[in-house]
């Protein structure tokens, strides 16, 4: 049994990332995973592979305590019955230690002086609307067309693609967390899509995963695969089943977005190869309500780093459906203006669909939703007019709101007041 089978002191490689520890000896592998503390004590899944002539594959996977002496002897005397020329003791006893130390040691503390700034970092993983490496979220009603354009950014950065909607996306893998639909459905929208960019042939590298747990129960997993296939751009549809539990919670939705801090992806699994990965979750808003946030407790909107609302014109009968993006949070800078994209749908079978930019401003219904200040500009594009011309073509803003607005587009240098009392564009 093993005969003549030497263990270092240590083993020869040692990889931890996001709650996941793996032990690399000449021989055999031990790998911890799904850890859990509480009450005093770090309980984790145990796996044990070898490649020893006999003592070769899966030699033991189950749940300990690592604070436990007794646990600790257990599994010495157990993988002891199965390779006895490995010294256990020692391995079992370094790879508690070492687990123990970590992951209570948690992040190390960092000067600021020693902290490397990289000003050619991407700022957009699709410019303008998804942030990269941040939690990205983007709410709207149901049928808003939210899934296809996550679809559409996910195929942009996948192939990559420049294409008529004006969006610019960052190349890299992409992977689908679906709550709501099916492999298929995902798969005809892709299809469709490609053939709108007249790419019927491409594979993009996108990666697909039917969600059945709530996303911080899962995060484990989710964390091997991300590191397994290098996914660089996450798309979560959508925020209700993601989340598992009360979405006005905030013990709910914080610790979701805590768990999407953990996700990073690239091979390597050194500290200084990770980057956090991009995340877009999609998510419903409320009925009826005055300020347009995603549904839910205000976390959804302190918690994410940018948050765009989309909106579709209610038009049933037209082949082609016009949606806008409002920017409503950012971390960093001033909010977007908003993004207007037609999608086209074609009768024929099979399905295809076209997305190209438009102007907002043709589009009455869209172009009601943008501040008071870029209506009025849309209005004045093709003369001026008084302030009572401009309040009668919008019936939706307020004399009281409208009367400041124009005066300060005006000491702004945005509009002019003219001698008949119009108020036209500045030059």
């Amino acid at each position: 049994m093993t005969e003549g089978y030497v263990t270092p002191d240590a083993p020869t490689d040692i990889k931890c990332n996001a709650g996941i520890f793996i032990f690399t000896y000449p021989g055999f592998t031990v790998r911890l995973d799904h850890l859990h503390e509480g009450h005093d004590e770090l309980r984790a899944e145990v796996t044990v592979t070898g490649t020893m002539p006999d003592a070769d594959g899966l030699l033991l996977q189950y749940r300990y305590n690592l604070s436990s002496p007794t646990a600790g002897n257990t599994l010495t005397k157990a993988l002891s019955e199965l390779a006895p020329a490995v010294p256990w003791r020692q391995v079992v006893t370094y790879v508690f230690h070492q687990v123990l130390r970590r992951w209570r040691e948690g992040e190390p503390l960092r000067k600021f002086e020693d902290v490397q700034v990289n000003t050619d970092a991407l700022e957009h993983r699709v410019w303008p609307i998804v942030v990269e490496g941040k939690p990205n979220v983007w709410f709207g009603d149901s049928g808003s067309l939210k899934t296809y354009l996550a679809e559409y950014t996910q195929l942009m950065v996948a192939l990559p693609e420049t294409s008529a909607s004006g969006l610019r996306a960052e190349p890299g893998a992409t992977l689908i967390l679906d709550y709501e639909d099916e492999e298929g459905e995902w798969r005809q929208r892709n299809d469709a899509l490609l053939r709108g960019l007249m790419y019927t042939d491409a594979k993009p590298a996108i990666h697909y995963r039917r969600m059945t747990r709530p996303l911080t129960e899962d995060i484990e997993r989710l964390q091997s695969m991300v590191l397994e296939i290098g996914a660089e751009y996450v798309v979560i549809d959508s925020a209700g089943p993601a989340v598992g539990g009360e979405l006005v919670d905030p013990k709910a939705v914080i610790p979701f977005f805590t768990a999407l801090r953990t996700l990073r992806y690239q091979q390597d699994w050194g500290d200084k190869g990770l980057r956090p990965c991009t995340t877009l979750t999609l998510a419903h808003e409320p009925k009826n309500a005055e300020k347009k946030t995603a549904f839910g407790s205000g976390f959804w909107r302190f918690e994410s780093r940018s948050m765009w609302e989309v909106r579709r014109s209610k038009d049933a009968d037209s082949p082609t459906v016009n949606i806008a993006l409002y920017h409503h949070k950012t971390n960093k800078g001033m909010l977007r203006k908003p993004v207007a994209l037609q999608f086209a749908f074609t009768q024929d079978s099979p399905l295809t669909v076209a997305v190209k930019s438009f102007n907002i401003g043709d589009d009455s219904e869209l172009a009601g939703n943008l501040p008071i200040k870029a209506q009025i500009k849309l209005l004045l594009r093709d003369g001026a007019m008084s302030e009572k011309d401009i309040a009668a073509e919008l019936p939706g803003v307020r004399p009281t709101s409208l009367h400041p607005q124009l005066y300060e587009a005006v000491r702004d240098g945005v509009l002019v007041h003219l001698p008949d009392g119009k108020f036209g564009l500045a030059k």
